[in-house]
């Protein structure tokens, strides 16, 4: 039943990334759900998924509507800054985050950590190095380290 679903959903993705019903593109939508499940199963035998986060770190994810907004808005006045002839540069920095386990629970803090932060324009994770616990990220600004990454380490 449960791969029935799944398929099911590969062919309403397909059919929404094409946007157009006509036979052709069912028959395609069908073929790509087909391929689809099987990609997906053929990966999770080579590599068990290891993604279990807490309900704490998935429950972070109130916070990036507002960091959106605080990145949107000092990408602008950078922007500014640039138009009128002053531009700062924008710099690489390391940070500390430990959750360089290869269990669940830090696969998924890592994984939380890169999407939650990556979204807002200000910051991007770069990468996490497990082996000194260091996060490398990029900022058009420098601000301090958002609160979510924190909450993310002990969650």
């Amino acid at each position: 039943m449960v791969r029935i679903i799944q398929l099911a959903a590969f062919f309403v993705l397909w059919m929404l990334f094409v946007s157009k019903l006509s036979a052709g593109e069912l028959l395609a939508g069908i073929g790509a759900a087909v391929a689809a499940m099987f990609a997906f199963e053929v990966s999770k035998r080579a590599e068990p998924l290891r993604f279990q986060p807490t309900w704490r770190a998935l429950a972070q994810a109130w916070r990036v509507p507002g960091l959106i907004v605080d990145g949107t808005r000092i990408l602008m006045v950078e922007l500014a800054r640039r138009v009128i002839g002053r531009p700062r540069q924008s710099l690489f920095l390391l940070t500390p985050f430990r959750a360089s386990g290869s269990d669940a629970r830090s696969s998924a803090k890592r994984a939380l950590a890169i999407i939650y932060a990556t979204l807002p324009p200000n910051f991007l994770i770069v990468g996490i190095d497990r082996e000194s616990s260091l996060m490398l990220y990029h900022q058009v600004r420098r601000d301090p380290v958002p609160e979510i990454i924190h909450r993310l380490e002990s969650a």
